[in-house]
């Protein structure tokens, strides 16, 4: 008898309970800017969106996996953070943050720098 209130407790929760997408809508509702949002579990393929295909900009949010793909080269061994890089003139381009403004082309600064300045800036 237990057993059998506990399931039909279970399964009545988890009835009730609202989806991913419902509890993100929700928490969203009141916010005055539009949200867009993407995310898929690479594990499972499940995957939840809002407003998912609309072009966005992509600011400083892609600076998270920029970082990423370096330390995975690093860890990798096709690079070091050490490594020295040379600043370029072409490397100078509008919204590239201190490294574009505020350093000299032919600066030349290791990996590990640069790296923090994308982050920084």
């Amino acid at each position: 008898m237990r057993t059998s209130l506990a399931l039909t407790l279970i399964f009545a929760a988890a009835a009730s309970a609202e989806t991913l997408e419902e509890a993100i809508r929700a928490r969203i509702a009141g916010f005055p800017g539009t949200v867009t949002l993407y995310a898929k579990n690479l594990d499972t393929g499940a995957s939840v969106g809002i407003r998912e295909t609309d072009p966005v900009r992509t600011a400083s949010t892609i600076k998270l996996p920029i970082l990423c793909a370096v330390a995975d080269q690093v860890a990798a061994g096709k690079a070091r953070w050490t490594e020295p890089l040379t600043i370029r003139p072409e490397d100078k381009v509008t919204g590239s943050g201190i490294i574009g403004s505020e350093l000299s082309a032919g600066v030349t600064l290791p990996l590990r720098d640069v790296a923090n300045l994308m982050i920084v800036s």
